[in-house]
């Protein structure tokens, strides 16, 4: 049989009905619609539409393939494909089987024989309703993505052309971080903690906080005694694995050229290949467009320098999102020295 991992991609492009909006000076902005987001706080999620029944699905640009729990895949009767793959997750790795959708709306659009892989556990509810799995980087990777989370909106564009700005539809200035190179279509950059070098990170939707792994508060000057005096976080992922981290407030975080004084960061030792989770907490505070023909990531700050930023800051609402298994969230203040 061809590759899974080919097939599944290949599914996951299939083209969607959209729109153009056209612009000022011949500037053409294709969209699949705007995807109204549910919730004020945590990671982004949406209502679409699989097989005709609508369900939740959580927006996760650090996964990388769209998933749907095993129990949302029996009770929408979807049917399975032959093989399966290995997924790796926060904590560890499972074998996945795929399974095929026949019908898939989002926002405007609708595609066909769309392929997901399964997942041993279910995410939870939202409101009494089940979050039945997420929308991984497979399928965000063919378009521009633009996270307005403030507004409760994600927007697709699948056409940017001919504009004289990479963010045509933003007014006033924006930073811009170069995407680096990154293993299944993610969304890869570099930051830098205290000022010292860069470490890789992931654009990740899909983590409720910022993570980075011991080894990067290590390299930028935390010891691991200073690390353990810092209240206890419990990470999880769709491997259904716990990790135990701790939160710290470091002296600073560079994004581009964009420095946040004073971030509330979880520290952790999660499985990422060594990389750090940009996550929904920068999602929720700055609005974000990610451009694929740019290869950038543009962002713009709502709250500026002397105001205060709440973006890194602990002292947010709980994840929105009733898990299974509930996982104990930080204090809602931490008063630690910075180092």
């Amino acid at each position: 049989m061809p590759n899974l991992k080919t097939l599944l991609l290949g599914a996951m492009l299939a083209s969607l009905a959209a729109c153009a909006a056209p612009e000022e000076h011949g500037c053409r902005v294709g969209t699949l619609g705007t995807l109204p987001v549910l919730n004020t706080h945590g990671s982004p999620l949406v209502h679409v539409t699989i097989n005709g029944r609508r369900v939740i699905m959580l927006v996760d640009s650090g996964a990388e393939f769209s998933t749907l729990s095993r129990r949302a895949v029996k009770t929408l009767g979807l049917s399975a494909l032959p093989g399966d793959l290995w997924m790796h997750g926060v904590g560890g790795s499972y074998a996945a089987i795929p399974y095929k959708i026949d019908t898939l709306g989002l926002g405007t659009g609708t595609t066909h024989d769309v392929l997901v892989l399964d997942s041993p556990g279910d995410i939870g509810t939202f409101h009494g309703e089940p979050v039945v799995g997420l929308f991984g980087s497979d399928f965000l990777s063919s378009y521009d993505v633009v996270f307005d989370l403030q507004k409760q909106t994600i927007n697709l564009y699948d056409e940017v052309k001919d504009c004289p700005s990479p963010t045509p539809l933003w007014d006033g200035p924006n930073a811009k971080v170069d995407m680096v190179p990154e293993d299944h279509n993610r969304i890869g950059l570099n930051i830098k903690l205290n000022n010292t070098r860069s470490i890789d990170a992931l654009l990740d939707s899909g983590a409720f906080r910022t993570v980075v792994t011991e080894r990067h508060a290590h390299r930028a000057g935390v010891t691991q005694e200073q690390l353990e005096a810092n209240p206890l976080s419990i990470s999880g992922g769709i491997d259904e694995h716990k990790v135990r981290g701790h939160v710290h407030r470091f002296s600073s975080l560079q994004i581009g050229t964009e420095t946040f004084d004073q971030p509330v960061l979880e520290v952790s030792r999660i499985k990422t290949d060594g990389t750090a989770l940009l996550g929904a907490d920068f999602l929720r505070h700055n609005r974000v467009w990610v451009s694929r023909h740019d290869r950038a990531i543009y962002f713009q700050r709502l709250v500026t320098p002397p105001q205060k930023d709440m973006t890194f800051e602990q002292s947010v609402p709980a994840d929105p999102i009733k898990r299974r298994a509930e996982v104990p969230q930080p204090p809602p203040s931490l008063v630690r020295k910075t180092q």
